[in-house]
């Protein structure tokens, strides 16, 4: 049996373009990115930091696969257990971080039940946090991680991660990190 469209009477036809339009709004609304890190900062490939600009732009970023409309998940390649952030790339008047300020939502995942380390190397002499969380949107949510050795002095607030908009964390550990205030900090 086919539909045509011109035989059903108006309010039929309205029906189904309804019906058509609900489902198209549907596929657009979730169509969020899966976004694998395959390189460590600054060398060829998809990082961390690339990915999450892709994520907060929705676009092609670096090595990485643009972000999408929804929660975007970025997940690491199996190779790695230990993810080292190297040095500061984003400073503001909120203090220093290793990533782009997070102002889209975002799922970071480690790989399975062991817990992934995201680290600053012990061997850097800055402070800096991993993780800044935009009050203007920004949503993350962490995920078999262990979040290791950052902070944040002068004055500025948030450890590991500076938080003003959303946090989740599940199955996660945040480990030799400090900060001098207490706000928005984790």
């Amino acid at each position: 049996m086919t539909l045509n469209l011109f035989s059903l009477s108006l309010g039929r036809q309205l029906c189904w373009l309804i019906i058509a339009l609900v489902l198209l709004i549907q596929v657009s609304v979730s169509q969020a990115a899966n976004i694998l890190v395959t390189a460590r900062p600054g060398l060829f490939g998809c990082d961390l930091r690339e990915a999450i600009e892709s994520a907060n732009t929705n676009s092609s970023i670096g090595g990485c696969a643009a972000g999408g409309s929804g929660q975007d998940t970025i997940q690491f390649f199996a190779g790695f257990t230990r993810y080292e952030l190297p040095n500061i790339v984003f400073s503001n008047s909120a203090g220093s971080s290793a990533t782009p300020e997070i102002t889209s939502e975002i799922r970071i995942v480690g790989l399975g039940a062991e817990l992934m380390v995201i680290a600053r190397p012990p061997s850097q002499s800055d402070i800096y946090r991993a993780f800044t969380v935009s009050v203007d949107g920004g949503d993350l949510t962490l995920e078999n991680l262990s979040v290791q050795n950052f902070g944040q002095s002068s004055g500025f607030s948030g450890g590991a991660i500076r938080v003003a908009g959303s946090l989740t964390m599940n199955n996660v550990e945040i480990a030799d990190s400090s900060a001098d205030f207490e706000i928005g900090r984790a």
